[in-house]
């Protein structure tokens, strides 16, 4: 559980265990500290035992250790003086909106006052976490990074003792850190583009024909991108229809569900159209469904291509996502399978165990399940088939999980800078030993990921000016009223939720969705 960074809301402790203290090493009393390194941990960490209350330090605003950072967090809280939390946040943080000071309760404050300060563990001098002790026995671990010489706020959770808040430290401080290297390295923009703008016209090509290129070299081609885009479906459409994709490429890998294979598999037979067969996979891939019109219109698209096409020069169209199917047996399955990238991986392998086409074929997904130095489905299918992938990354704001937020430029801005350089026009490129290959990668927000752009993609494609692109357009056929009372009722079994609630809607049908979708939907994607 994280903690609302407003802090006007109550303190929370936080987990963390297996830092294990030596049956011989004594816990400073309320005078003392004491440093030393517990017995059981690498000497990358270093723990220092507190053991004093929060009442028996000053009143001060001191952010030169872990403990005195942490202090001052307390006496914000305890002062209501919320609107001062960004002297005291890390960098991630400063984007959030703050609360304004407010009064503090006297029950609130000896709450505070009375916590304990029970230890700081600190890892290679720049991650640290400060284990307290809530009067209602609840132990907080909050954590802080170290930054221009002061140790900033990194944010609190809530754990059930201090074990598991020691276990947390020692299970994330190394992923923290690379983090805040890679963010260090992200900080720093080149001041000169030239570089850059001239290897978009020496290497620049055409996105449809960068593709089509590779799709002849590589047996497996992984375009990475952020879904909802019709840019991107756009140049899909281009690529599949051009006369040389069925001569390169025999099969389209797509992330939804495997187990509606045999569904799209009659699809594509069927002498007509049957888009009730496939609005249900649309309406099966999420708990919502998927209303990607793009995407249905692609795979369409393809169906029409495919009644061109000879027998033998056929695309084949290959689910590898894991199955969904949603009941509370079902969901108990996907979980048990385990990671997605793990799974997409698998399929696409045991794919490839029988296949005996000669063509090459072409993967779909979205950009993080093609990231390298992530535990992807690409960084998987890359070293178990090296030389025979190829994986793109599409230009795009910088993308973070879960958070709308696309007001952040990749590179600060200097991509975009080199594209409009370079008449704005898609573009599409190999990233190896290029300017922006040798880029920190800052596309996808993620603290796992590290190194370069050419060390985490192969290409890169560029769409089109951000500020022009349109929003993708909405499938609302996949609503009616049945399908409404099933994600409803999915609602109801899954999330122990009501839909119509969280929704807002006016009623539990397809017209209530449609005018709710409609109400949010921009005319613009970014």
């Amino acid at each position: 559980m994280k903690l609302s960074l407003t802090l006007n809301k109550r303190l929370i402790a936080l987990i963390a265990g297996l830092l294990l203290v030596a049956p011989n090493m004594m816990i400073c009393q309320n005078t003392d500290v004491e440093t030393k390194h517990a017995p059981s941990l690498q000497q990358d960490f270093t723990t220092t035992y507190i053991s004093k209350h929060v009442n028996e330090f000053p009143d001060t605003f001191d952010l030169s250790s872990p403990i005195k950072a942490c202090i001052t967090c307390y006496y914000l809280s305890i002062n209501g003086k919320n609107s001062q939390w960004d002297n005291v946040n890390t960098i991630d943080f400063k984007k959030q909106k703050l609360s304004a000071d407010s009064e503090v309760s006297e029950k609130r404050k000896s709450f505070l006052l009375n916590s304990i300060i029970e230890e700081s563990i600190i890892y290679k001098d720049t991650v640290a976490c400060v284990i307290s002790q809530t009067p209602n026995k609840v132990f907080s671990i909050r954590w802080f990074y170290f930054e221009n010489g002061n140790w900033v706020n990194a944010g609190e959770d809530a754990r059930p003792g201090i074990e598991e808040c020691r276990t947390d430290f020692t299970t994330y401080a190394k992923e923290k850190y690379r983090w805040i290297k890679q963010r260090n390295l992200i900080a720093d923009v080149h001041a000169d583009t030239l570089a850059f703008v001239e290897y978009l016209t020496a290497k620049g090509q055409n996105p449809k024909d960068f593709v089509i290129g590779k799709l002849a070299i590589y047996k497996l081609v992984m375009l990475g991108e952020v879904h909802f885009r019709k840019w991107s479906y756009d140049l899909y459409t281009d690529i599949v229809g051009d006369k040389h994709f069925a001569e390169t490429t025999s099969t389209i890998f797509m992330e939804f569900p495997s187990n509606k294979q045999e569904d799209i598999s009659r699809f594509m037979l069927n002498d007509t159209i049957d888009h009730e067969l496939l609005l249900n996979i649309f309406r099966d891939y999420m708990v919502n469904g998927w209303n990607e019109k793009p995407r249905y219109d692609f795979i369409i698209t393809l169906w029409h291509i495919n009644k061109k096409l000879p027998d033998d020069r056929k695309i084949k169209l290959v689910f590898v996502d894991t199955p969904r199917v949603y009941t509370e047996e079902g969901i108990a399955n996907e979980k048990s399978i385990g990671n997605r990238d793990s799974y997409m991986a698998k399929m696409i392998s045991e794919f490839f165990e029988t296949y005996t086409d000669k063509r090459n074929t072409l993967f779909i997904v979205g950009a993080a399940h093609v990231c390298k130095s992530l535990k992807s489905a690409g960084a998987i299918l890359g070293n178990t088939m090296p030389d025979e992938v190829y994986t793109v990354f599409t230009h795009c704001p910088r993308s973070e999980e879960h958070i709308d937020d696309n007001t952040r430029l990749i590179r600060h801005g200097m991509f975009d800078y080199a594209f409009h350089e370079n008449g704005d026009m898609p573009v599409a490129f190999d990233l190896r030993n290029s300017p922006f290959g040798k880029e920190p990668f800052d596309g996808l927000i993620r603290r796992d990921i590290s190194g370069t752009f050419q060390n985490n993609y192969d290409g890169y494609i560029f769409l089109g000016r951000l500020a022009d692109e349109p929003s993708s357009e909405v499938l609302y056929e996949i609503y009616n009223d049945d399908y409404v009372k099933e994600i409803d009722r999915r609602w109801r079994e899954l999330y122990n939720s009501d839909f119509k609630e969280e929704w807002n809607l006016e009623d539990v049908n397809a017209k209530s969705v449609i005018n709710h979708i409609k109400s949010v939907v921009t005319g613009k994607r970014w």
